[in-house]
């Protein structure tokens, strides 16, 4: 997982586990957004196969960009109590549409 958006904000959590001195205090935050974001009725995860938080990158944006053609993008959003999951080939999507 690389990205919390709540209703009206975002937690990059590469950049967030950079800045957290132990993974208590990592696992502390990721609760608390992610508690109250359910709490207002919308969040939404992002994840990339193959890519974790621990990748060496600057933040959520650059680390996605390391994943590899074949790599799936994840999102799952809960909303107003529904579960939607989507994924994604985005490096194979830009590789068809700029042949």
């Amino acid at each position: 997982m690389l990205l919390m958006t709540g209703s009206d904000s975002n937690l990059d959590l590469v950049n967030l586990q950079q800045k957290m001195k132990s993974d208590e205090e990592f696992t502390a935050a990721l609760m608390d957004y992610e508690l109250k974001e359910l709490a207002s009725g919308h969040l939404a995860y992002a994840y990339v196969e193959g890519i974790n938080i621990g990748s060496g990158s600057v933040d959520a944006i650059t680390a996605s960009h390391r994943a590899h053609e074949n790599d799936r993008q994840i999102e799952m959003v809960v909303s107003s109590g529904l579960l939607d999951l989507a994924f994604f080939l985005p490096k194979l999507d830009q590789k068809t549409d700029n042949p």
